[in-house]
């Protein structure tokens, strides 16, 4: 066909013509070269060859469909592999083995040439909702699915990739980042079969191996503990105090781990109380495992080898004590139900005149039960409560170390997203929250967040300004989201509040304008993880990916305390004070701030104490004291022992604001601490560091380089600063060394000051 029989406009037939001698030439060449080539060979601008020279071929039956008419053909959008990628957070290379492992089959992608016509380069185009499915199918990492079984990384890669078939891992897995969390579930004891490796949940539950019976006994003690606080056995009272919801699970695991202990000891299992993997015991063989489940055990015969086997395992006597206190009203709880068995028959045998019932011989048998069970809980264990090998100390940190543990936390490259931690400790020091509130927090229920979804500011904490009305009144007044003076709030409601007897007050818990700044930073972060998440959702759990899947308990959710402290605060505080941290130093220091802050105000200053209590949320019952609400002081008088009124928001923020609104930068901290506070009061002002201009310097170079080790960690931002394969690795392991040796120079200048003692 020649080119001037084509239906185009005449100064594009002749640019064709100069180059092709025909159609079949010049369709030929487009589908060899593309769109661009063509471009550049005629002089043809892209929206001609786009609109008007493609249709046309199309329409003659010289090229496949256009991307719009497949589009419109299958009903469905079309994808380039750049979308796919994105869609998917993959690698280029991956889009190739997706495709030869089978993943994406027939009719899910088309050939570019040969089966459609792509306006620019292209080799594939994918089908939109096939993509989706795989997307959905494939949600997790290995990682979080890893800490939702309780197993290590390791473990759990090892057992994927060597015990499943070909054709079950493509089940399993899309991509190395990509798997199928669902499937593992549901498949996870039949890949374990397959191996002699150690599956045990980090809550390990044994219910299964002390049989329903006792588990049943177990749960209804539980439940009986919950609602009553009296355990009565022979006019003897075991029991002070009801148990309280948030012991619940900890106290059930206990019970069922010394039944557990027990009845292996009566089947004479071998060192079944060495612990494996994780805080499991060592795994039991199945014919061990069928020697407990024939072991038949009634609670009421407990006896001396009893309390032995519960005791191994625990070398300290302090725990072998703690042990036998705890599981001492529990078998209480037995032989009470016993007592009301044995007076529930002493009643039937006196209405019925029952010769059979011995009302001597079964009151004595209750006796004798009961001395054994005494005598037996003081079997090999000190008679009073002996003090634990290491007893932590109450450590309170100064302004400057919430600094720079703050900083150390925040510049820590061994956690891949240390944003979150730093939150969580930015949260503690400032909100005093404590941690099982903090597991339990949502975003839309508890946080004060831009609630319009057509704001720029959806789903990010709003910000105020706390003033005085005409009234003589304080009210929170909207300012911008980047105000550096504004301040925000959150609310502990009474359902997830230690307790429900310590929630925030109607206003809020207030947070200094740094906390609520932080907090957005973290927001934008988890957002940027989960679009589809945004102002909902837990704000801690363990995959981003799960907006409402919690951590196990709050201890694993804060476990990276314990795992990187003796890293972070080298330096910044003394062996001691690193041994003896924990989350709660962060709550504590929140309150010893406020208490310990000279306001100058007489006024305000004799507020510390409540807004104290109001902001660290101890225990404060509301009662009606001469036609005014009045709050009771704390039950263990934390603060103060007398009967308060309901501080009002005003002077609640005017306490905070000199004890709690300070910089981060060290040396605009040491000019606010000498202008705000009374230095007799403070040990900044005693320790001033002569080396700190030098550290600030240390400091600010630390920050730029956790900068680029996280641009570095990212596939895709790493190949836009230059780097990938070697360069990328041997890039990382330069700037992890430069952030080693910045850190010992900087342990170096503040080593000295913890020699006195600080």
């Amino acid at each position: 066909m020649r080119i001037d029989e084509l239906n185009l406009n005449k100064k594009t037939l002749e640019r064709l013509k100069d180059n092709f001698e025909n159609v079949e030439e010049l369709s030929d060449f487009f589908n060899a070269k593309g769109i661009t080539a063509l471009r550049e060979k005629c002089k043809i601008g892209h929206r001609t060859i786009s609109s008007s020279l493609l249709p046309e071929l199309y329409g003659l039956g010289y090229i496949p469909p256009l991307w719009q008419q497949k589009e419109k053909e299958i009903g469905c959008k079309l994808l380039t592999s750049k979308q796919v990628e994105k869609e998917l957070g993959i690698h280029s290379k991956s889009i190739q083995k997706i495709i030869n492992s089978g993943h994406i089959g027939q009719g899910d992608f088309f050939l570019v040439g040969e089966e459609l016509t792509a306006p620019s380069y292209q080799i594939y185009a994918f089908r939109e909702d096939k993509i989706d499915i795989l997307k959905s199918k494939y949600d997790s990492t290995l990682t979080d699915i890893s800490l939702e079984l309780g197993m290590k990384l390791g473990s759990v890669s090892y057992l994927l990739r060597k015990y499943l078939s070909e054709k079950e891992f493509k089940e399993a897995c899309l991509t190395r980042n990509r798997w199928n969390r669902s499937w593992i579930n549901d498949n996870k004891e039949m890949i374990l079969e397959r191996t002699e490796k150690v599956y045990r949940p980090q809550e390990s539950d044994y219910t299964n191996l002390i049989g329903e019976d006792l588990t049943e006994l177990v749960d209804s003690y539980i439940t009986y503990r919950l609602e009553n606080h009296e355990i009565v056995v022979l006019e003897t009272n075991y029991a002070n105090e009801k148990l309280k919801s948030t012991a619940v699970k900890a106290h059930r695991k206990f019970l069922i781990n010394c039944l557990y202990k027990i009845k292996c000891n009566q089947a004479e299992i071998p060192d079944y109380w060495e612990r494996g993997e994780g805080l499991a015991f060592r795994k039991l063989s199945l014919e061990e495992q069928e020697k407990i489940k024939q072991i038949s055990y009634d609670m009421y015969m407990f006896n001396k080898n009893d309390t032995e086997a519960i005791s191994k395992g625990s070398t300290s006597d302090y725990f072998k004590f703690k042990q036998v206190q705890e599981i001492k009203p529990f078998l209480m709880y037995v032989l009470m139900m016993r007592e009301e068995v044995y007076h529930q028959k002493l009643e039937q045998s006196l209405e019925s005149d029952d010769e059979d019932f011995d009302l001597q011989k079964e009151w004595a048998k209750l006796k004798v039960a009961h001395n054994r069970i005494l005598k037996a809980l003081k079997h090999q264990v000190p008679n009073k409560r002996p003090e634990p090998s290491y007893k932590r100390s109450k450590f309170y940190a100064s302004r400057q170390q919430v600094v720079q543990c703050l900083n150390a936390v925040k510049m820590n490259w061994h956690m891949l997203s240390p944003i979150k931690p730093y939150t969580q400790l930015i949260l503690g020091f400032f909100t005093a929250i404590r941690p099982a509130e903090m597991a339990k927090l949502k975003i839309e229920n508890h946080l004060d967040i831009e609630q319009n979804n057509e704001h720029q500011d959806y789903g990010l904490l709003k910000k105020y300004l706390i003033k005085m009305n005409h009234q003589g009144k304080a009210e929170f007044i909207r300012t911008e989201i980047d105000n550096p003076e504004g301040w925000s709030r959150i609310w502990i409601t009474k359902d997830i509040a230690k307790g429900e007897y310590s929630p925030s007050p109607e206003y809020g818990t207030l947070m200094v304008p740094r906390a609520a700044e932080c907090l957005n930073d973290y927001l934008k972060w988890l957002y940027k993880q989960n679009i589809s998440s945004k102002g909902k959702g837990l704000l801690f759990r363990p995959s981003e990916m799960h907006p409402y899947d919690p951590y196990a308990s709050a201890r694993t959710m804060l476990d990276w305390i314990h795992r990187y402290k003796y890293k972070m605060f080298k330096g910044v505080l003394s062996e001691d004070e690193i041994k003896d941290f924990t989350y709660y130093v962060s709550r504590r220091t929140g309150n010893n701030l406020i208490v310990q802050t000279f306001i100058s105000d007489q006024r305000i200053n004799e507020y510390k104490l409540r807004a104290a209590e109001v902001h660290c949320r101890h225990e404060m019952k509301q009662e009606m004291r001469e036609n005014e609400k009045v709050f009771i002081a704390p039950k263990g008088k934390t603060n103060s022992d007398f009967y308060q009124e309901p501080i009002p928001l005003w002077n609640y923020y005017q306490v905070l604001k000199p004890t709690l609104h300070f910089p981060f930068d060290q040396q605009d901290l040491f000019e606010w601490e000498k202008k705000n506070n009374d230095p007799h009061l403070n040990q900044f002002h005693e320790l001033q560091n002569t080396n700190n201009n030098q550290t600030v310097e240390i400091d600010k170079m630390l920050s730029i380089l956790s900068d680029k080790l996280d641009i570095l960690r990212k596939h895709d931002t790493a190949l836009e600063a230059g780097y990938k394969g070697e360069s990328r690795i041997n890039k990382i392991a330069e700037i992890k060394k430069q952030m080693d040796e910045l850190l010992e120079e900087k342990n170096y200048m503040r080593g000295n000051h913890f020699k006195d003692g600080l």
